[in-house]
């Protein structure tokens, strides 16, 4: 004689495999676990050993994680949702950031700043050519410092203008 099946309610089952009562309820509606499914005095219960068999059967992941798995192994499919919804979010995110002009590749940043870096050391490189005869013309250390400043701020505001 075949012994007695265990008959859980969902929620109870839920709990068991670490879920919502609403991923259960989903599993039986699609199919995953419905053969689990007896109804005794107009209530649905679940034959313990048959529902587990099904789910770990019909069901990617035998057991709900947010952590990443390790190495080859596969993450169940309500974390893999998870993960492209996320990414897609952020792609989104992303593209409209780009479409807006706050967000520009790496290679142009670098690119600009190489301009920038180079015009920084021309200017600075010419100021001597420009400044040192009339520092030589000069005596007066307030009148020397009075020309290199006007000069810094001249090249400066050039360059600060493009």
């Amino acid at each position: 004689m075949k012994p007695a099946a265990e008959l859980i309610g969902k929620s109870d089952f839920a709990r068991l495999r670490g879920v919502s009562p609403a991923a259960v309820s989903k599993a039986i509606s699609s199919g995953r676990i419905a053969a689990a499914v007896v109804t005794r005095g107009g209530r649905e219960l679940l034959d313990l050993a048959m529902a587990t068999d099904l789910w770990q059967r019909n069901t990617l992941a035998q057991e709900v994680s947010a952590v990443d798995p390790p190495g080859d192994d596969v993450a169940d499919l309500n974390t893999s949702r998870r993960r492209l919804l996320h990414h897609r979010a952020t792609l989104a995110e992303l593209e409209a950031l780009q479409r807006r002009g706050e967000l520009v590749p790496v290679s142009e940043v670098r690119a600009e700043a190489f301009t920038l870096a180079r015009a920084v050391r021309d200017a600075l490189l010419s100021l001597p050519d420009r400044v040192a005869p009339l520092l030589a013309a000069t005596a007066d250390p307030r009148q020397c410092h009075q020309l290199l400043t006007a000069e810094i701020t001249v090249a400066l505001r050039s360059l600060a203008e493009g």
